[in-house]
């Protein structure tokens, strides 16, 4: 429950403090909530029963989590399952390490060689500056997302997938939430995680696609929550949808759980209800990873493809959506081709998606008193992702800018892909005792981007912070924090 000034609580009750302290009740003002959990070391502490090792830069983490396996599960990301067009068959995809067909391990090799924009965590969050922990204590989660709370300062939104391979059964999807803080570099919650109330949905699109067993699944995929104009806090979610076995859906996210104090009955507003959100012809069976954009007077638009050319349309209130409106953007077709990192075609085994929603940016300094935003210096960015499994799933992230205005074409893209410090290096030590490939680098699949300054919403500065957070090999989740002007350093302009 969320109180006003002084008056806030926070109670924070069965702390787990190395399985000793149990039942342990501790109440304190919430501006002092963060002084007072360090005094008491972390009392949401790990305390799993099944852990594995993972090396995050100088640190080692023991996270909840499964027990390596011989062989991959083929899970959200890993077995080139992104949306419809990527069809592997088993023997494409499982080579163990050191065993891949020569053109593979040469591709892997190749992609393995890429030079990098590094960046490193803010080092107040993150003392080494590789990324950070998120830790929902007592449940495994990955692919997470980080928000900044609307009224709690150095307090954030957190909500991830929850990790199913412990579960009895395989049809029930869920997503976690909690408000969360950062403690010895990790951030964790501040009270129990909770699930976010998606509702379900059923579908008979999914009959005669190869996707068919989806139509049995139950709860919301690869969850994303964001700001975007006027402050709004959004979740867009997979789930069965009218034209497709998997879609994707949009509400408002203070509909789901504790936010500002004050009704938010207002039934007029867009995205009120979880909303199914259409696209032009022709419809995938498994759509995902579509994001929302706003122009500079607020009218929405959805984003579906970023490869081989871009799709984009005009969005209603209803998830209505209008005509494909890329083709007005005519200087595209020779940026993409020009900037856009090359797939390998020989192997089949590589793919483009979009990854993120979608933020905008004035290209000067918050505290350069001459900086003003306008239609000249603003723009929109998200983040894209360049995907090859040879036997392992690699992901090299990308930021894409366009204009916020009508035609909202390309002006630049990442001339190399963006390395968050902490990540496993090929030849590194994060892959021993797994079935991972010592040659490749770590899995993280970047899910989200948001402010870090409170109040935000979707506009920043360069020398404002972001935000970046990312799931880990499929098990875990990991953020990080940096300056925007950073992650824009190094652009191909198409202008």
């Amino acid at each position: 429950m969320l109180m006003k000034g002084n008056a806030r609580v926070a109670v924070v009750a069965g702390f787990l403090i190395s399985l000793t302290l149990v039942g342990l009740l501790f109440i304190a003002p919430l501006d002092d909530a963060s002084h007072a959990l360090r005094k008491l070391g972390n009392p949401f502490k790990h305390a799993p029963s099944a852990t594995v090792t993972q090396v995050f830069g100088d640190a080692t983490w023991t996270a909840i989590s499964g027990t390596a396996t011989p062989k991959p599960a083929q899970d959200d990301h890993d077995a080139g399952d992104d949306n419809d067009e990527e069809d592997v068959d088993d023997d494409q995809v499982w080579h163990p390490a050191g065993h891949l067909p020569a053109a593979q391990q040469k591709a892997s090799d190749e992609a393995m060689a890429l030079e990098h924009i590094r960046l490193a965590t803010n080092t107040s969050l993150r003392r080494n500056g590789t990324f950070f922990p998120i830790v929902f204590p007592g449940q495994r989660s990955y692919n997470p997302n980080i928000i900044p709370h609307p009224s709690h300062e150095d307090t954030y939104i957190i909500v991830a997938q929850r990790d199913k391979r412990d579960d009895d059964e395989l049809i029930f999807y869920s997503a976690l939430f909690c408000e969360a803080m950062f403690f010895d570099g990790e951030l964790i919650c501040i009270k129990p995680p909770l699930i976010l109330p998606i509702q379900s949905t059923t579908t008979d699109a999914c009959e005669g696609s190869k996707w068919e067993e989806a139509r049995e699944w139950i709860g919301p995929h690869d969850t994303r929550i964001f700001y975007g104009v006027h402050g709004h806090p959004y979740a867009m979610f997979s789930s069965q949808a009218e034209h497709h076995c998997f879609g994707e859906w949009l509400q408002r996210l203070d509909r789901l759980m504790p936010w500002l104090p004050g009704p938010s009955t207002y039934t007029n507003d867009s995205f009120f209800r979880a909303t199914d959100l259409k696209r032009p012809p022709p419809f995938g069976a498994m759509e995902k990873n579509w994001f929302v954009f706003w122009d500079r007077n607020n009218q929405s638009y959805l984003h579906y493809d970023v490869f081989p050319s871009r799709t984009f349309a005009k969005l209603d209130r209803d998830g209505s959506v209008g005509e494909d409106l890329s083709h007005l953007a005519l200087s595209d077709a020779q940026c993409l081709s020009d900037y856009m990192p090359s797939v390998n075609p020989a192997t089949n085994l590589e793919w483009i998606h979009q990854s993120t929603n979608s933020l905008a940016v004035t290209f000067c300094n918050r505290t350069d008193p001459t900086c003003r935003p306008s239609a000249n210096n603003t723009r929109l960015f998200t983040l894209f992702q360049h995907k090859s499994f040879y036997g392992h799933g690699v992901y090299e992230p990308y930021i894409m800018v366009f204009s916020q205005e009508a035609p909202f074409s390309v002006y630049g893209i990442s001339s190399k892909p963006l390395w968050f410090e902490g990540r496993g290096e090929a030849g590194g030590a994060w892959s021993e005792g797994t079935w991972r490939p010592d040659d490749q680098s770590q899995l993280l699949f970047v899910v989200s981007m948001n402010w870090r300054r409170q109040g935000a919403g979707y506009h920043g500065f360069l020398d404002d912070e972001l935000f970046v957070s990312f799931g880990v090999e499929d098990q875990a989740s990991g953020g990080a924090a940096v300056v925007v002007g950073d992650l824009l350093a190094e652009l191909s302009l198409c202008e």
